[in-house]
């Protein structure tokens, strides 16, 4: 299993490129067992969400 650094690192990483399948799959196992990693998912979700509203905000 991937140690969180990694982790953290791929789901940054996803908010600029599409993921392989192999690096999806070990975000999916290891969030499962590691709750500071999935609440980095989380949040890094939710800032990447209001960056949107925020973007489509500005262009209206």
């Amino acid at each position: 299993m991937k140690k969180c650094k990694e982790i953290t690192q791929l789901v940054s990483l996803s908010n600029e490129q599409k993921l392989v399948l192999r690096q999806r799959y070990a975000i999916t196992i290891h969030t499962l067992f590691c709750p500071y990693c999935r609440s980095f998912k989380k949040n890094n979700a939710q800032i990447r969400y209001l960056m949107q509203q925020f973007k489509q905000k500005e262009d209206e």
